[in-house]
């Protein structure tokens, strides 16, 4: 038998293995036989990225230079369903600005980028710029660029040119296929029932993102006209309008008739979105229509149109429902609103009589004519007033007594009452003047002052009214009622002594005012301000940066350093202690 050192000699050599994981005597014998090394592998996949990222980075150039003068590629581009983002240039060989190259590398697997000029003038004889009501840049380094999402053409305003995160941002809400909003019977007409094919979406509400994530999906797949159809139908070209109603404003008039019930129309509750599909066929007399059953996402809605759609005019889908009225009959009405129920009227009995209220009426319609009329005016409202504050504090006040005796509670209430019964009755009429005398034009003087201020605080309100009104009855220029001619003389002149002592408070200070020397003549140097801040005023306002090197502040800083200094240096003086060695 052999033994095992003559079997180790027999035995091959042990391949050894390299860092990549292969054998190290593979990569000789792949070479003998015209194999590549890892090497040449690995630069292989470096030159393949490399030519990859400048295809897509940066190598090739996703813009496309459209001609104005190709009529077919222009529909292509405007009516054929596709996203594009074009920019105006005055020729072709005119260099396109940084942040639109950016951004077409960026989103060219979004959307298709275009540029064409602008002003040169088309088959029709107009520009793209009066086509589409473009407006032109302001300034030298701003350029127009617009978007046509299949539906409708926009222009992206000047802002978001500036800065390519602004631009991508902008073109990606743009390209976002939304229905057109109609809210009356004349844009549904030419929107929607005018078209050949349209699908009304009846919104309960605020349509949610996944919702009009759906219909720009479908939108951009239908609106492209003709694609998906065979036979017959492959032949029309015509697309598939999406437009949007508020149907929690308007409604349809089949809706909860029979006719609705047989579109298959759902009746209407709020949040919920339903979809019509209508068709207008050439020739035909009447619009059909069918409702969408589902709910509005791209699988159901690509379902529904797909089998609704996909027709000619000589063979109309079989599902569909005649409404039996043409299209320019057809209408939208107003939905009625819940009207909110009416607050019911008061039971309670009025609170004066019937011959109270009429004298109370009377008594309202009667104006005040003469000075003795307009005083005793005056004063019954300020009664009425002060008697309506007292009520009110007695009744918000937090130190009630609540300890008295029930005597004394039925007294009060009986005097309640009784002061109740006099406020209802009118209050009796002020004697009048001119039926005891003549009236002297002394006296006419009086009644014209007196309407004068009536009217001059008629015309204010709140407290100044109410000021006003106490200035009129504490009128001291007047004549008194007795102070007729000399012949009378004022009863406060005869108490005296007794009068100042059941003087009010605002009695007694008036008088010491009226006592008082008024010294403000000797001031007359001293102007009143007419307006605006004084030189004072505006020093204190002053910024620190334009006073820093003033001689006051100067000196204030001059001083404070002064006075830090003694302070240090009585500091010194003042210590008696002893510092520790190694402290701090």
């Amino acid at each position: 038998m052999p033994t095992k050192k003559e079997k180790k000699a027999k035995s091959p050599a042990a391949k050894a293995v390299d860092d990549w994981g292969g054998s190290a005597s593979s990569s000789s014998s792949r070479k003998a036989k015209g194999g590549l090394g890892m090497g040449a592998k690995i630069g292989a996949g470096v030159v393949a990225l490399l030519a990859a990222v400048m295809l897509f980075g940066g190598g090739g150039n996703p813009v496309k230079y459209l001609d104005v003068g190709d009529e077919a590629v222009l529909k292509k581009a405007f009516f054929g369903g596709e996203v594009w983002a074009m920019t105006c240039v005055s020729s072709s060989d005119a260099p396109l600005p940084e942040q639109v190259e950016a951004v077409a590398h960026r989103l060219s697997s979004e959307m298709s980028f275009g540029a064409v000029d602008c002003a040169a003038k088309m088959g029709s004889g107009r520009t793209l710029m009066q086509r589409w009501k473009l407006k032109k840049p302001m300034g030298k380094d701003e350029f127009t660029m617009f978007l046509s999402n299949g539906v409708q053409v926009t222009q992206i305003d000047a802002r978001y040119l500036r800065s390519e995160y602004e631009l991508v941002r902008e073109l990606r809400l743009l390209a976002l296929r939304r229905p057109v909003t109609a809210k009356n019977t004349e844009t549904l007409r030419e929107k929607c029932w005018g078209k050949p094919r349209c699908l009304l979406v009846l919104a309960g509400g605020t349509l949610e993102a996944p919702v009009e994530k759906a219909l720009h999906a479908v939108a951009g797949h239908h609106s492209r006209g003709g694609k998906g159809r065979t036979g017959a139908s492959a032949d029309d070209a015509s697309a598939v309008a999406f437009v949007a109603m508020d149907a929690a404003e308007h409604r349809l008039p089949f809706e909860g008739y029979d006719l609705g019930d047989a579109i298959k129309l759902r009746s209407f509750a709020a949040g919920d979105h339903r979809a019509v599909y209508f068709r207008n066929a050439s020739g035909a007399p009447t619009i059909t229509a069918l409702a969408h059953k589902g709910p509005l996402t791209t699988e159901a809605l690509g379902a529904f149109l797909r089998t609704v759609s996909l027709d000619s005019d000589a063979e109309p889908h079989a599902g569909l429902v005649d409404t039996g009225v043409h299209r320019d009959a057809l209408g939208i009405y107003r939905r009625k609103k819940a009207k909110k129920p009416k607050k019911p009227k008061s039971d309670k009995p009025s609170k004066f009589s019937a011959d109270a209220a009429a004298a109370e009426a009377a008594k309202k319609a009667k104006k005040p004519e003469t000075a003795e009329e307009l005083k005793a005016a005056f004063k019954e409202q300020r009664e009425k007033e002060q008697a309506k504050r007292a009520k009110m504090d007695e009744g918000n006040s937090l130190f009630e007594e609540g300890d008295e005796d029930e005597g004394d509670d039925e007294e009060d209430d009986e005097e309640d009452e009784e002061e109740a019964v006099a406020e209802r009755a009118p209050a009796p009429a002020a004697p009048r003047l001119d039926m005891s005398r003549l009236l002297t034009p002394r006296d006419f003087e009086r009644i014209a002052r007196l309407k004068q201020l009536q009217q001059e605080a008629g015309g204010l309100r709140g407290a100044k009214r109410r000021r006003a009104e106490e200035a009129l009855l504490d009128t001291d220029d007047l004549p008194s009622a007795l102070e007729v001619e000399g012949e009378a003389v004022d009863t406060l002149d005869i108490e005296g002594a007794k009068a100042r002592r059941n003087a009010t408070r605002e009695e007694k200070l008036a008088n010491t005012k009226a006592g008082r020397t008024d010294h403000s003549e000797k001031k007359g140097f001293q102007s009143k301000k007419t307006g605006g801040l004084s030189n004072k005023e505006k020093k204190k306002n002053q910024p620190f940066s334009m006073i820093r090197k003033s001689n006051s502040v100067k000196s204030k800083i001059r001083h404070r350093d002064d006075h830090a200094r003694a302070d240090a240096r009585r500091a010194k003086k003042m210590f008696k202690g002893r510092v520790k060695r190694g402290a701090a």
